[in-house]
């Protein structure tokens, strides 16, 4: 770990570099309109880590994001291809997507493919850690990633144009166009992405031969106040991904992946000081074309689902208690269609109570439960019941404890040959508890938590060796992380770290064996370095190694992999500001791989203009 080592001495340095504070310069407010309330009021008790718009701009990809500044270790098989999760030990579809509060992980798969989102459009990326069924629904029990575009209404008229070219014949070009009045507001955006993405096996003198993808994103968003106390959201995303599926070290691939994505939201506020409510009516649309062969177009199998989605939701503040009280309906209407699952339909009706109230100055606490009627399979009754304490001002205590699930997806029920519709949902519980403590340049939390699943999900051979789900498996995962950061400056010079620590046990509770790709050990570590229009920045991973098989036998070697890059901003000239940046990842050439069989990319390199006018 000699990687880890430097990041260490950087650690070092930091915590001797005297600093001085300095008061920011008085600017005015926006009005900032967010897209997930709920979030932010009612998540007592969770850490909630939003990444920073700066943050996300050093990256691609939502994977790449999440995997230098998070404890989610993801499994891709072949960079570019499909990523999943596991977020506290928990499996794939045991982490949830919140796109503007709507859940949208897949209804064929339960799970959300991190390589098919793209960031560039989002100017707010949180992940909130542990169990949050009760307000996001079906399979939020490890955490959740939530994607929000807020409204800015203020006179603006906004452009940013990025183009970018690294190794493997990589482009990525964007635009995105912002526009605001004190009433109205106005976004657009356009992202393409192209890769041949033969980027070298080291050691093995191979290369990645059908890896090449190309992305097409489009995003739109658009806010109107009707008067001061109606206002009007309309969200949109949609994206077509293209890619030919890598293949092994011991298998070359020919296969080839197509999907198509939509998302559509309209939201219409009431707000007044005491009560606000809202109307939401939204329409996702997922399918996706497998090709066996990727030279015959012909030949492929298929499947789609439309989901609408019908809530609302109202919330009532009383200011002379502090207490807010928040009330959801919900309508989920699923149609699924395909090769493998036929024709299907689901009826989800839910309700959700949430209540979070300030008991004194010092003692914070939310209970949250939902309910859900389906003819389909019975939803237990869930509940979140979170507090803080704040013990003195450097330090709060917190705790949460939550019941969550998730459903049998489509595959799961109808897949033929092997579905069972006599799948029950997966129920787990959890218990967390977590101590904030907040200096004047730097912050630390420490994290305990405990979750257990039953009724897992998992398939196997059944009688006539054909695959088939059945609920068979209980697990526990249990660990501790630990997130530090700290900010120094002096005059213009500003130096920040961040850096993660996880530890997880996650294992099957009738053969106490450790569950495949969950690592024990994670480290995520960020140095970075600003100075008026120079910024440089230094970014470590490090996974422990995962077991490959159940029994424990076989097992994928630890990694390190270190990513710098350096941006410099050029003087501003007639409203015009150019960013140059140079990125260079896996510096030191680590051979790694996160999924069996697969390899990681080799050292390569991106070089990106980012114009704003």
């Amino acid at each position: 770990m000699k990687q880890f080592s430097r990041f260490l001495f950087f650690l070092f340095l930091i915590n001797n570099w005297s600093s001085y504070g300095q008061k920011d310069s008085i600017v005015a407010l926006d009005i900032v309109v967010l897209s997930d309330v709920k979030l932010k009021n009612f998540s007592t008790g969770f850490n909630v880590n939003e990444i920073s718009d700066s943050i996300i701009k050093t990256q691609s990809s939502l994977t790449n994001l999440l995997n230098l500044n998070t404890l989610i270790y993801f499994k891709e098989n072949g960079y570019g291809m499909v990523s999943s999760p596991s977020f506290r030990g928990t499996n794939a579809s045991q982490t949830a997507v919140i796109w503007n509060g709507i859940n949208v992980n897949s209804q064929l798969t339960g799970q959300a493919d991190f390589n098919n989102i793209s960031i560039v459009n989002y100017n707010n990326i949180s992940v909130k850690s542990g169990g949050s069924s009760v307000q996001y629904g079906s399979g939020a029990i490890g955490g959740s990633v939530h994607l929000n575009n807020s409204f800015h209404f203020y006179n603006h008229f906004n452009n940013e144009f990025q183009v970018s070219y690294g190794s493997f014949n990589t482009l990525n070009t964007s635009y995105k166009l912002s526009i605001g009045t004190d009433k109205k507001y106005f976004t657009v955006g356009i992202d393409y992405k192209n890769s041949e993405n033969d980027y070298e096996y080291l050691g093995y003198g191979e290369k990645n031969k059908n890896g090449a993808y190309n992305f097409l994103g489009f995003n739109f968003n658009a806010g109107y106040f009707v008067n001061k106390n109606v206002l009007l959201k309309l969200f949109h995303n949609s994206n077509f991904n293209d890619r030919n599926l890598s293949g092994t070290l011991t298998y070359n691939a020919k296969d080839a992946y197509e999907n198509t994505n939509s998302k559509t939201l309209l939201v219409l506020d009431f707000l007044t000081k005491k009560f606000s409510s809202n109307l939401n009516f939204a329409h996702i649309y997922e399918d996706y074309k497998y090709f066996p062969n990727s030279e015959n177009s012909n030949q492929f199998s298929f499947g789609k689902v439309t989901t609408f989605v019908v809530k609302y939701d109202a919330s009532l503040y009383l200011k002379s208690y502090d207490l807010e009280l928040k009330g959801i309906l919900e309508y989920d209407g699923v149609n699924g269609t395909g090769s493998n699952i036929g024709d299907n339909q689901r009826d989800v009706f839910s309700a959700v109570f949430l209540l979070n109230h300030k008991l004194t100055s010092k003692i914070d606490y939310s209970v949250n439960v939902r309910t859900e009627v389906t003819s389909q399979y019975n939803i237990p009754f869930i509940f979140s019941i979170g507090s803080n304490f704040q013990i003195t001002k450097l330090y709060t205590l917190k705790f949460n404890t939550s019941k969550n699930y998730r459903i049998p997806t489509f595959n799961d029920l109808y897949w033929v040959p092997g579905g069972n519709v006599g799948l029950k949902p997966e129920n787990s519980y959890q218990f967390e508890i977590g101590n904030d403590f907040n200096f004047d340049s730097q912050k630390f939390n420490l994290t305990g938590y405990y979750i257990k699943s039953e009724d897992m999900i998992k398939w196997l051979p059944n009688t006539n060796n054909i695959w088939s789900p059945i609920n068979i498996e209980e697990s526990e995962s249990y660990g501790i992380e630990f997130q530090y950061k700290i900010l120094k400056k002096i005059g213009n010079n500003k130096l920040e770290l961040l850096t993660n620590y996880g530890y997880t046990i996650s294992k099957n509770s009738r053969t106490n064996k450790q569950l495949i790709y969950v690592p024990k050990n994670k480290i995520t570590g960020t140095v970075s370095y600003n100075c008026k229009n120079f910024s440089a920045y230094y970014q470590l991973l490090y996974n422990g190694s995962v077991y490959t098989t159940t029994d424990n036998s076989s097992d994928l070697s630890s990694y390190d992999v270190s990513d710098v890059g350096i941006s410099y901003v050029l003087p501003n000239k007639r409203k015009l500001t150019t960013t140059i940046t140079f990125k260079a990842q896996n510096i030191f050439n680590e051979k790694y791989q996160n999924v069996a069989y697969r390899p990681m990319p080799n050292r390569n390199y991106k070089l990106k203009l980012i114009l704003n006018f």
